[in-house]
């Protein structure tokens, strides 16, 4: 049995392809579409709320529309980083050609949950200060930090080992990185 340090290992020494990335991620969709799809519905509920209340507080604005939208925030990203948390394990259990399920994916993302949402705050925070100082160490922290999520939740560190982490893990490939992130967006 692997371990989570050996698997990691794995990844960051083999060559990074764009190609092979994509491919990979659609397999692994396809064959747990309804998990994946079902957490993204939940974890987007607000989200979509949100965007239908904002319309109305527009039009008729008051003190308890905008205490709405605030709880609504709030709760939108609080599922987010649930939901990513949740994704993730179930992402990694498919790679690792375990059985995926959500009730335990569930359970990993919950004892996670913090932080992965300290994590989020962490990157958000430095991502703005990297942002004011003319954009691009934003977008170069942002590269950098591409799999920290993800090395939150396997490898179980820290908001800020993870950071360190993904910095170690995406070093030689942040280039490639940022293409895959631009064709993602």
């Amino acid at each position: 049995s692997m371990t989570n340090t050996t698997m990691s290992a794995r990844f960051a020494e083999s060559d990074f392809r764009i190609g092979p990335v994509l491919t990979r991620s659609a397999t692994v969709l396809s064959q747990h579409f309804l998990i994946f799809f079902g957490i993204g519905v939940i974890a987007n509920v607000p989200s979509v709320l949100i965007g239908q209340g904002s319309e109305s507080v527009a039009a008729n604005p008051s003190g308890q529309g905008a205490v709405l939208l605030i709880v609504g925030g709030v709760l939108a990203f609080v599922l987010s980083m649930l939901s990513q948390a949740v994704m993730v394990h179930a992402a990694f259990q498919a790679m690792r050609m375990r059985p995926v399920s959500f009730g335990e994916s569930l359970k990993v993302g919950l004892s996670r949950f913090f932080p992965v949402v300290l994590l989020a705050l962490l990157m958000g925070l430095l991502f703005m200060l990297g942002l004011m100082l003319l954009i691009i160490p934003g977008l170069i922290l942002i590269t950098m930090w591409f799999v920290s999520t993800p090395a939150c939740v396997v490898e179980r560190a820290g908001p800020w080992t993870s950071l360190k982490r993904s910095a170690a893990l995406t070093k030689g490939h942040r280039w490639k990185i940022f293409g895959l992130m631009f064709l993602m967006i």
